[in-house]
């Protein structure tokens, strides 16, 4: 497991389990929490998701590429007013950007 000198997971790994449990690994992988939206685009999660795999992390572990608030578009669908993908920054949209 990768750890800083205090043994303590180093910033950007996640090692939060859901109910408090006790993981058998950490959840490993990168985000765009904090990206300014308008670098935040399909091509960069993408390129981080081909990363983790080319630097062959993802065969010890790291399987997680999160997206934070950048890829909503800037208004609601105008018909069924739900929070939509911005179409120029996210064009295929983000269910086949997540397969």
């Amino acid at each position: 497991m990768l750890a800083t000198a205090s043994g303590a997971p180093p910033l950007g790994v996640t090692t939060w389990c859901a109910g408090g449990a006790s993981c058998k690994q950490p959840m490993f992988g990168t985000g765009h929490f904090g990206a300014r939206h308008d670098v935040c685009d399909e091509r960069l999660v993408r390129a981080s998701a081909d990363a983790l795999v080319e630097h062959g992390l993802r065969d010890v572990g790291w399987r997680l590429v999160l997206v934070d608030d950048c890829w909503q578009a800037p208004a609601r669908n105008a018909t069924t007013h739900a929070i939509t993908h911005d179409e120029d920054r996210f064009p295929a949209g983000m269910r086949v950007l997540a397969d």
